[in-house]
Order: C-alpha cells, then structure tokens, then sequence
C-alpha cells in the first residue's frame, strides 16, 4: 500500500487509474508508468515490482519463443522479493516457477522474465525492445497464493480480463 501511496504521490498513479476491488488496490499501468519503470534506478524499479502481483499480455510473441515459454501470453505472475516469479496461464496446469530481475542496460532498465535452465527462456521489455507493453495491472501481495508446481487457482480464459474477473473465478 505504501508503494501506490508513493506512486500516486509522485503522479505516476492517478484515480482515474486507480480502482479499488476486493482483492486490493488494483493500478493499471498506463504508458507513463510503464516508462517509470524503465528510467527509474534499478533497485526502486525493483522495490516497485518486488511483492506484486500483475496481469500480463504479450501480444505478438516470436513463434519460437512462444512454444519454449512455460506460461501463455496472457497469464498472471507474482513478483516475489526474493526474485522468484510464479506464473500462472491456461499453458499449464500448474503455477510455473522462473525468477525476474531488473538490469541496467545503460540508457533504460530492461524488466526480465526468465523461465528454463540458466534463464534462456526469457522475455524482457524495456522502451528500446517491441512488444514492451505487457505489463497490464498490479496489486500488492501474492493475492492469488500462487506457489510454484501447485495447480493453478482457475482457468484464466480468452483475454481480455482483469484482476478483479480472475479474482471473481479463483476459489
């Protein structure tokens, strides 16, 4: 809660992005917030990501890279602390384990997804890379319980959805 708090203070979270739901404060993130991301230093991007839980969409994905990925293109991931990352899509029955981290590339931060032995199952984003817009809402917490290799919660469906319509069919 402090982090949205800190996020509306600085303008990167207004009420017309805001809007409140069961399971929490949900914060779409909108293009200017996205590229908070990716100017910030690493380590508050990082403080910023650590201990949510967002919903993503990938769009258009390489083919290649698609079918290595162990999560579908629309698929909701909590951003553990520790740098684990639990993703959760209608791609497997289970709730898949990865680890996220945020590098400096020099000009931008790159956010990074990474899924296989020695993270060669990745996706990153950052202004510089397409389809760097698959960060779609966040809201604070492991709201969904998600723990690597348990089933997942419910069946996510055909996008477009919410947090709060996953929120209404997870048990």
């Amino acid at each position: 809660m402090i982090r949205h708090i800190l996020l509306a203070l600085i303008g990167l979270a207004t009420p017309s992005v805001v809007t409140a739901v069961e399971l929490g404060t949900v914060t779409t993130v909108d293009h200017d917030l996205r590229m908070q991301f990716f100017m910030m230093n690493p380590p508050e991007t990082r403080e910023l990501l650590a201990d949510y839980t967002a919903r993503v969409q990938m769009g258009a994905v390489d083919a290649k890279l698609a079918a290595a990925l162990p999560y579908g293109a629309d698929a909701v991931m909590y951003f553990a602390s520790n740098g684990d990352l639990f993703a959760w899509s209608d791609k497997s029955g289970t709730v898949e384990l990865g680890y996220w981290e945020v590098l400096d590339n020099g000009a931008f931060n790159e956010v990074c997804l990474r899924f296989g032995k020695f993270g060669v199952d990745s996706v990153c984003a950052s202004p510089e890379l397409p389809n760097s817009d698959w960060l779609m809402e966040l809201v604070e917490g492991n709201v969904f319980g998600l723990e690597a290799g348990k089933s997942v919660p419910a069946a996510l469906g055909a996008a477009p959805f919410t947090l709060a319509d996953i929120a209404a069919k997870a048990p």
